[in-house]
């Protein structure tokens, strides 16, 4: 899991309580790890074992937290990738806290880096009729629809990027002007993208959302499902660097990607680089034009 940031860190002690209370068990020590952007983490040590506990305390906690434990629980019963076991999901005034099992960190090496490439391979196997057909989730903290469509051009535009411009246009980060700009970009993806099936996709695949365990087994968290054309999990993976070649060469022997996909990589990830912008600011700004343009 997480490094440590911060050793003894006293947890909120009706929190402790409750858990101590749904674990049958006693909480023996506390500590805070790295837990994201949006979440605080803890390692606890108890007489039952170690466990790791996120906690979300904004607005929509209870959901974020509901939503990630239906992503594991999706991933989990495809029996396709390595997921960590969900503990218990747990409520204590309007705050989300979400129980999983401890997975000790180990060391990233090439096969673990196979492993994941085929783990991810084959979990692009798992199709459905329509893009979307999962529950409205979150991707960070902002909603993310889900809503059911035939086709991708359709889905990426209502369910994507439209829902993510307007917030920038409600925020004066884009211009009226601008959003036309995405219109004509979102009329082009039909010649863009080849046609693939909806498969079932991790959604947030960037670096920090692998991990590789002390046996040397990789594991993903914190997903973000849908349905979806396949090469937006390997645009993710691509955005912020942290896979190595090996990873894309397993996953393109087990299931070969149409060529081009490196090439037109930019144009899934000009969701993400929307989603960052409208969660961390205008530093994300100059990406988001540079493909926008790029494609006007």
């Amino acid at each position: 899991m997480p490094l440590l940031k911060r050793r003894n860190f006293r947890l909120d002690q009706g929190i402790q309580k409750l858990i101590e209370e749904r674990l049958s068990t006693t909480v023996q020590s506390v500590n805070r790890v790295s837990g994201g952007d949006i979440n605080e983490a803890f390692r606890i040590e108890t007489v039952n074992g170690r466990f790791f506990v996120k906690i979300n305390a904004s607005v929509n906690s209870i959901d974020i937290l509901k939503s990630e434990q239906y992503g594991l629980d999706v991933l989990r019963r495809t029996s396709k990738v390595r997921v960590p076991r969900i503990v218990d999901f747990l409520v204590h005034d309007k705050t989300g806290i979400l129980i999983l099992e401890w997975i000790t960190r180990g060391h990233s090496t090439r096969d673990a880096y196979q492993d994941l490439g085929r783990q991810l391979a084959a979990l692009h196997t798992c199709r459905d009729n329509q893009f979307g057909s999962v529950p409205d989730n979150f991707i960070g903290a902002l909603p993310q629809k889900n809503t059911s469509y035939d086709d991708f051009e359709t889905f990426y535009a209502e369910c994507r990027i439209l829902p993510q411009v307007k917030m920038a246009v409600d925020r004066d980060v884009f211009s009226k002007k601008t959003l036309n700009g995405f219109k004509t970009f979102l009329y082009k993806i039909p010649l863009l993208i080849p046609k693939e099936n909806p498969v079932l996709i991790h959604g947030d695949l960037w670096g920090g959302n692998h991990m590789v365990n002390d046996s040397g087994h990789p594991y993903i968290i914190d997903p973000s499902i849908s349905y979806n054309h396949r090469e937006m999990d390997l645009a993710m993976m691509g955005l912020f660097g942290g896979y190595p070649e090996v990873t894309y060469l397993t996953y393109n022997e087990r299931l070969p990607l149409i060529p081009g996909w490196r090439e037109r990589a930019d144009i899934f990830q000009l969701y993400y680089l929307l989603v960052h912008l409208n969660l961390f600011g205008s530093g994300y700004y100059n990406s988001v034009m540079r493909i926008l343009n790029k494609y006007l």
